[in-house]
């Protein structure tokens, strides 16, 4: 990103979103099914069914911007939960895009055995 992320919060707004919605869409779901402000210093994350595309939408002063990537390979780890928004850390931020499930409680661990 070409801005610094340190004094944004960052929500993801859980279940399913159709990725054909636009910015200004997507603010009216942030404010009227969310209840939530979105002109303040927010990031919200929103994904699709295939849970393989990701938009990130945010006001940046004077209008909306809208971020989105596709997964080549895998799908995100999403909570199913409609209709909620989930305040998440910019480190879990990270850990997402990289296609790490941030909301499991329990780490999965691969290629070790438990006695």
């Amino acid at each position: 990103m070409i801005f610094p992320l340190d004094h944004y919060e960052f929500f993801v707004c859980c279940g399913k979103t159709d990725m054909r919605k636009g910015a200004y869409t997507l603010a009216a779901i942030v404010q009227h099914e969310l209840h939530l402000d979105v002109f303040s210093n927010t990031m919200f994350l929103f994904c699709g069914s295939g849970h393989k595309l990701l938009k990130i939408l945010f006001w940046d002063k004077n209008g909306f911007v809208l971020y989105q990537k596709r997964l080549q390979k895998g799908t995100y780890a999403w909570p199913k939960n409609a209709h909620e928004a989930k305040k998440v850390t910019y480190e879990d931020i990270k850990r997402l895009l990289q296609g790490e499930d941030v909301f499991r409680r329990i780490p999965v661990l691969r290629g070790h055995y438990l006695m």
